[in-house]
């Protein structure tokens, strides 16, 4: 990503600032030096990421009392209370910035030197620990399910005109059937206020459903280059033995469980070879259980990967956008479109994955990963977004995580309350949004 001159002046601003603010610490709370400090950080950061951004993030709701914490540390500094001033001001940064914290070190850790270096084992120490702290006199973690529920005003529209749809193309999949008649039929009235999702479900079958049955992983991750087999079975082993370390974590020690026998090892789809992706005949199952029962038994597999091997699977996946994954392997659903920001103009275009009538296309249903041509180099995958996060990011955007650290991601995401958000920033990548909003419209 480029930066313009005034972004170049502001990452040097906030590199002397929290110079400046460490020094200031080091030299017994010197004034001064973090009253310096402070002008010279909140001045790169607004020309980092501009004055109206920077405004709206501090003014959030959900960070107003960061906010208030960070600035009136900084007003007793000022009035020479350093000492308390910066502690009242730490933590409102930790309050601001402390849930962005997660993505940062993930990202470090993506980083050739530093991420060798975090993950060393007496840095990195124990992932899960925590984990197996939290489950080891408990049940075990079940398997996923994915919620079967919609907004009500898309109840209304499938109620009234899905089987005439239906009728019309009878060839079409449950999920297109549904994206048709959404698309046909969007709605032209303001989202109603306080509308609570309900519970509803077409039970006409889908192309793509059969590949997600009796599957209790909560992430699903869709090879579409096959350009290097040796590249990507390199690839899958990594992926295996980062899920491998997290189902084991989740298994507590003998010594904890009394009069229980210890669990069994996770099964064979943690440690499987990379031929045992693929199925005769269809595309990859990957991570499939091997015990039939997937209400009671414990988490089998974090990430499902799906391998196609035929010719024609590979063309139906090949190179696929994140929207068309979306609509391929989720169910659609409606919410009125995120709040805009004070300052925020209304996007030009209406577009059903950003805005289109005030509200926003979104999908349900589980994690999406994405391998493609550019994990051939970088070792990443997408991380598919099924909805927007505010105003003016999209429906199926995305970020590249390295593979070390995707079904660390994926669990954290999935059971541990985790959400990418980048602190209100729009960090996400570009060209594959542009890509997505071209297609948007193509049902």
């Amino acid at each position: 990503m480029w930066l313009s001159d005034a972004q170049k002046i502001g990452v040097a601003l906030t590199t002397f600032g929290g110079l400046f603010m460490f020094l200031g610490v080091m030299f017994l709370f010197d004034g001064a030096l973090l009253a310096l400090g402070n002008i010279l950080f909140v001045s790169g950061l607004a020309l980092i990421i501009g004055p109206q951004k920077t405004v709206s993030f501090f003014a959030r709701k959900q960070k107003i009392r960061g906010s208030i914490c960070f600035f009136g540390g900084i007003l007793l500094i000022f009035i020479k209370w350093p000492f308390i001033g910066m502690l009242i001001e730490t933590f409102g940064f930790l309050n601001l910035f402390g849930d962005f914290f997660p993505v940062v070190v993930s990202f470090l850790r993506q980083l050739p030197f530093i991420g060798t270096l975090l993950s060393l084992p007496g840095i990195a120490g124990p992932k899960f620990r925590h984990v197996q702290f939290a489950f080891a006199n408990s049940d075990p973690i079940g398997p996923f399910h994915p919620s079967t529920t919609m907004h009500p005003t898309l109840v209304e529209i499938l109620q009234k005109n899905y089987f005439s749809e239906k009728a019309a193309q009878p060839n079409l999949g449950r999920r297109k059937l549904i994206l048709h008649t959404l698309h046909k039929n969007w709605p032209t009235s303001p989202p109603p206020k306080n509308a609570q999702d309900v519970a509803f479900e077409i039970p006409d079958s889908d192309p793509f459903s059969s590949l997600l049955e009796d599957d209790d992983a909560p992430g699903i991750l869709i090879r579409t280059d096959y350009s290097n087999d040796e590249a990507w079975d390199a690839f899958y082993v990594k992926l295996k033995d980062a899920e491998r370390e997290i189902l084991e974590s989740l298994t507590p020690p003998p010594a904890e469980v009394q009069g229980v026998d210890a669990p069994s090892e996770p099964s064979s789809s943690s440690s499987s070879t990379p031929g045992d992706v693929n199925t005769e005949g269809g595309i990859g199952d990957g991570d499939e259980s091997d015990d039939g029962s997937s209400e009671t038994g414990p988490l089998s597999s974090v990430i499902r990967v799906l391998n196609p091997t035929s010719p024609e699977e590979r063309r139906v996946l090949e190179n696929i956008s994140n929207i068309t994954a979306l609509r391929l392997f989720n169910d659609v659903d409606l919410r009125p479109a995120p709040a805009r920001a004070a300052g925020t103009k209304k996007i030009q275009l209406p577009n059903p994955l950003i805005d289109q009538n005030d509200w926003q296309e979104i999908y349900t249903g589980k994690t999406i990963w994405i391998y493609d041509d550019k994990s051939l180099r970088d070792e990443c995958v997408r991380l598919v977004s099924p909805a927007g996060d505010f105003y003016g990011t999209a429906t199926g955007d995305s970020w590249r995580s390295r593979v070390s650290h995707t079904c660390e991601l994926q669990f954290n995401m999935s059971f541990l309350g985790m959400k990418v958000d980048f602190s209100g920033l729009d960090r996400w990548d570009f060209p594959e949004r542009a890509r997505n909003l071209r297609e948007a419209e193509r049902v």
